[in-house]
């Protein structure tokens, strides 16, 4: 997808007359976006659609198709609803994270991007065009690079050493192949089981605390930090990603004349304008 962010802050939705989603339930993955949606309906004048399956959301929502053969139709300007898209000054689309694990993902694209040429989806002042992931951090780590675009590198086989650090999902989907070459060493931190490892690949595991048990930072769908605090605790094996990083790494930092928290202040604040 062209976007891998959500461009339509809370404040926006609030503003806009129409919205589309595709293949996403806002109610399970997006539950705060789903209640400026509810609060934009009650106010009147908003047209809410969808593509998939049809979804409790809590509010009035108008189910006009579950396939992609829905979205050619609006695409060629045959489908009934085009009309109201036609007429909307600000409307957005939302695509759900499914939508990119299906065959005709590419197909799919092209017709939004089809949608915004011919509607307001797209313009000078608006940019309605939303991805709506259901992984933690996604935002942030395309933010800073890490896609499925660029995970064939870690088969590179200049990379002798891979360190992870706060990768929590290892499906077939991910960013990790099915396969390292043998050459590779991997050490891994996290609080879940690493496939690889288990099949007998050379690497290290060490277990830290889930995000549930830890302080720490994420990215949200409005590329704006939050802050998380501990909600539970942690086995007594396990150890936060700071402190395991800062023990392996203090030497380094001590002759740099920085600790492990500033260094990230000082990268926060060079990376403030995300």
């Amino acid at each position: 997808m062209a976007s891998l962010k959500s461009n339509t802050n809370f404040s926006n939705v609030l503003e806009s007359d129409l919205c589309l989603t595709v293949g996403a339930n806002s109610r399970f993955e997006a539950s705060l976006l789903n209640v400026r949606l509810k609060k934009r309906t009650r106010k009147g004048d908003f047209v809410k659609a969808s593509i998939g399956l049809r979804d409790n959301l809590t509010y009035s929502n108008d189910s006009i198709g579950n396939s992609i053969k829905t979205l050619i139709e609006i695409s060629e300007g045959k489908h009934p609803f085009c009309k109201k898209l036609a007429k909307a000054q600000k409307p957005f689309l939302i695509v759900g994270s499914g939508v990119k694990k299906r065959l005709d993902s590419k197909a799919m694209s092209v017709l939004i991007k089809k949608l915004s040429k011919y509607t307001n989806v797209i313009n000078e002042e608006w940019l309605g065009i939303n991805f709506l992931p259901v992984k933690a951090n996604t935002v942030g780590s395309n933010l800073i690079g890490i896609s499925q675009k660029n995970k064939s590198k870690l088969t590179d086989e200049n990379w002798k050493f891979i360190y992870c650090v706060g990768v929590d999902f290892f499906q077939k989907d991910s960013l990790f192949p099915n396969a390292f070459l043998k050459s590779q060493f991997i050490v891994v931190q996290t609080p879940y089981a690493f496939p690889l490892l288990l099949k007998g690949k050379k690497g290290l595991l060490l277990p830290t605390t889930a995000f549930t048990e830890k302080d720490g930072i994420f990215v949200n769908l409005e590329s704006r930090f939050q802050k998380t605090s501990t909600a539970s605790v942690s086995p007594s094996l396990a150890r936060d990603d700071v402190k395991i990083v800062s023990a392996l790494f203090s030497k380094i930092l001590k002759r740099q004349k920085k600790n492990f928290s500033s260094f990230f202040k000082n990268f926060l604040k060079r990376n403030r304008n995300w």
